[in-house]
Formats: C-alpha cells, structure tokens, sequence
C-alpha cells in the first residue's frame, strides 16, 4: 500500500477525530506551565544531585527512583484536573504535570540502557528532544484544531464559571464577549444561545485586576523601553547581529571541519570516530540556520523586518535542531546556549513589533 492510499484511508478518521475535539484558548491550556515546569524540574532535580553527590533513597536492596515520584505527581495532575472547578486548579494540574513530566523524563538513560545508566551519553539530547517535540506538539494542536464557534461558545461559558467563583477578570470578560459577539453575529446554530449568554455575561461586575508579580512587572517594564525607545532598539538590534555574524563563523568552522574529516576518510582512510555522524548531522542543521542567518544580514540594511523574520527563522532552526546535537556533545552545559538562543529570539520578535514591513534600521 502507498502513502498516498494510506492517508486516503486516514483522512476521514482524522477529520472525524479534529470533529469531535473542540480547543481551548492558549491561554486556558495552560502549556506553558506545563513546558516550563518540565524544564525547570530537569535543571533543578540534575543541579541538586549534583550538589548533594547524587544521594539515593532506600537500602542495599530498594532503591526508590524520583520517576516514582514523577509518576505519581502525574497521577495527581489528572485526578485535580478531572475532580475540581476552576482555572487555578487546572493551572495547579498543569504545574504538577510539567513537574511529574520532568522528574520522569530525567532518568531516560535508565529506560534506554541494558545496564539502566542514568549518565548515558545521549540522554542529555534525548531529554531535549522530547521537550522539543512537546513544544512542536502544542503547535500542532493549535494548527489541526482551529477553534470554531463551539471553541467560541465555550470559552463564554466557561467565563461564567469563574464570575460564579468570583475569580473572572476584566480581560477575560471582555474576551469572551468578543468571542460570544461572533458567534451571535454568525449564522451558527448557537448564535440564540450566545446573545442570551453575553447578555448575561456583560451584566456582571468582573473581580478586581490581580496585580502581576514583579517578574512579570520587570518584563513589561522591558518590553515598554524596547518599544518606546529608539536607543534601546538599536542596542538590542546590534546585539542580535553579532549573534547572527557569531553563528555563521560556527558553522563555516563545524561546516569546514566535517569537510577535513570526511576528506581524510575518502582519501586517506581516515577514521572518523564514532561521533562522525551525529557532527556532520549538527554541521547540515548549522548549515540551515546558518543560510537564514547569512541572507539575513544580507536583507537587513534595505529590509529590517524581513531580515530580522530570517534571522528569527535561523534563530528557531537552532532552537529546535541543533541544540538537539549541542545537548549530545556537551550535555547540560549546552543550556546555557539553548537559553541565549531563545532569549535572541524574544528579542528578535520584539524588533519585529517595532520595524513594519518595508522599513530601514535608523
């Protein structure tokens, strides 16, 4: 059977599966948390045994792995979301979830080795490698799933659950009554039901404004000077294309290097080791990042917008990609680089917020 008789046949179950599944907004999943917590349990639970000479908990006999505890804050995650009301119990489950995901995840090198070695080489990647594919299966939900008029119709409805808890928010009520407007102005066959609910919806007082933490103050206040400042956008432009320039010298040198090495197996019968592979893997996505990061700069001076889109695309193939195989050679120390990359492309997107299409650096 071909591929294309295969997805023939999938096609309608896809279609029925995507039918029967109604979204929530980004911001009611609560996956950052869930990403976020993930990530943050890796790093904390490999710094702690690190510190503490990687102590266990049992005898000469038992040995109680924290992906127990994984496992059973997992289990704690689905039975909060499943029981109670409310959004701050489904951020809890999130939490839980990220966190549960992560003490599980950390010990990949046991599950992956005959002799459950918790060091193995590759685990690092393997570890993010699954936070990467976590992250690209939230997209994907959001892209196969659209939300619809039931989305729409949900999402109003479930702002009256958090008016009866007290907990519903100026900016919720407002974004729900612009989703129930869509819905009562469409020819939907909810669109009685969704007058009848804004109407409702709009005659209650929402709760007082929480006020942010102040991480979360401290980066607003950022953004504010980034887009309000014409100095601190060409200093955060600059640094962005010494990151770019810093990228293409790596990988015209992983590029070269890969070159010399598998010119020396050709012709001379080299070996090239048994990481030859995985570095000629790196040097093709390198290679990738780093002709979004060359015509980038190229594009820059006539087109800012489209240049800083390029770069931010060099940015992400990097992310996704070659940290992958940065994470094999150099294990958690390649977090550090991963963090910069990602903060570079918040950065890039917030340029991309100030320079419209068409226009020049100043």
């Amino acid at each position: 059977m071909s591929f294309t008789q295969m997805w023939r046949l999938l096609e309608p179950v896809g279609r029925r599966v995507r039918g029967g599944l109604v979204r929530r907004t980004p911001e009611d999943s609560f996956a950052v948390e869930t990403l976020a917590s993930a990530v943050v349990t890796v790093l904390a639970t490999r710094l702690f045994l690190e510190l503490s000479g990687y102590p266990q908990l049992g005898n000469e006999t038992l040995h109680v792995a924290h992906v127990m505890w994984g496992g059973l804050l997992m289990l704690v995650a689905g039975r909060l979301g499943l029981a109670f009301y409310g959004a701050g119990v489904r951020r809890l489950s999130a939490v839980l979830l990220g966190v549960g995901f992560g003490l599980f995840i950390d010990e990949v090198g046991k599950f992956v080795t005959r002799d459950y070695d918790y060091f193995f080489r590759p685990a690092a990647a393997l570890i993010y490698a699954s936070f990467v594919l976590l992250y690209l299966s939230i997209r994907a939900v959001r892209r196969l799933t659209p939300p619809g008029e039931t989305a729409l119709l949900l999402s109003g409805m479930e702002r009256l659950e958090d008016a009866a808890r007290g907990t519903l928010r100026p900016d919720q009520q407002r974004a729900a009554l612009d989703a129930l407007d869509r819905v009562a102005a469409s020819a939907s066959p909810h669109a009685q039901l969704a007058r009848r609910l804004r109407e409702t919806l709009a005659s209650l007082d929402p709760a007082a404004p929480r006020q942010p933490g102040r991480a979360a103050q401290r980066l607003a206040a950022a953004r504010d000077r980034i887009a309000r400042s014409p100095r601190q956008r060409a200093w955060l432009l600059r640094a962005v294309v010494a990151a770019a320039a810093l990228g293409l010298l790596e990988v015209t040198g992983t590029a070269l290097g890969v070159v010399a090495v598998g010119t020396g197996v050709l012709l001379a019968g080299w070996s090239p080791g048994p990481d030859f592979p995985v570095t000629a893997l790196q040097a093709l996505g390198s290679s990738v990042a780093g002709t979004f990061f060359l015509r980038g700069l190229w594009v820059l001076r006539r087109d800012t917008a489209d240049g800083l889109r390029r770069i931010g695309t060099g940015l992400t193939v990097t992310i996704l990609v070659v940290d992958v195989f940065a994470f094999y050679f150099h294990q958690f120390g390649a977090t550090s680089g991963a963090l910069t990359s990602l903060l570079l492309l918040h950065g890039v997107r917030s340029l991309r917020g100030a320079h419209p299409p068409g226009s020049t650096a100043s």
